[in-house]
């Protein structure tokens, strides 16, 4: 009843929500098996919540998103169930940019408790991201006068180089108008992320 009150113009009230270090964590506990509407719901709510979006609450902002999930579920037709599997299709539908996912793998322990939690972060790609990435690919990478290398897609230029500070990238149109530069953590992530830039217009 607290979350309900605390997470009102939320897509999905939150099963959990835990605070840890002063940034607040928005946890889904993953039990039955969700499909359409519901399932889009839940979808969203991660999405807002994994790319800083989401309002805060009880005075805490959510930065990150948890998933909680039993890798040994069964449906209710006796089938296996992948909670993950879903949940992650689902996200990569709904995102409009790259986001960080926390996967918490849960071990059973006799008929209710939990024995062991494994937490994984992943970091998830659009499908839309992934699609511009390949035509990036696709079109080759080629030198750029002012160092590292290029490529260009709708009218756009994303370019990616490596200096002394690291990796970086940056999306220009080609008229020369920025629409963003950031650093990267290697050569993949950075054309990942112009990537993810360019799926955002």
């Amino acid at each position: 009843m607290e979350l309900r009150r605390l997470a009102e113009g939320y897509p999905k009230i939150p099963d959990g929500f835990a605070v840890k270090d002063g940034e607040g964590i928005y946890l889904e506990v993953e039990n039955a098996r969700k499909s359409g509407y519901e399932m889009r719901k839940l979808a969203d709510a991660l999405s807002i919540v994994a790319s800083g979006q989401a309002a805060s609450i009880a005075g805490f902002k959510p930065n990150s998103a948890m998933v909680a999930f039993v890798p040994s579920a069964i449906d209710e037709r006796g089938y296996n169930l992948s909670h993950q599997t879903r949940v992650r299709n689902a996200i990569q539908a709904v995102a409009k940019n790259e986001l960080s996912i926390y996967w918490a793998k849960c071990t059973l322990r006799g008929c209710a408790g939990v024995g062991k939690v494994d937490i994984q972060k992943e970091q998830l790609s659009t499908d839309r991201a992934s699609r511009i990435l390949k035509v990036l690919d696709s079109w080759g990478w080629h030198p750029h006068q002012e160092g590292g290398t290029y490529s260009s897609y709708n009218k756009h230029i994303a370019h990616v180089w490596e200096n002394e500070y690291g990796w970086g990238y940056s999306v220009h149109t080609f008229g020369g108008h920025l629409l963003e530069s950031n650093h990267a953590s290697d050569h993949t992530d950075a054309k990942r992320m112009a990537a993810s830039v360019l799926a955002r217009i």
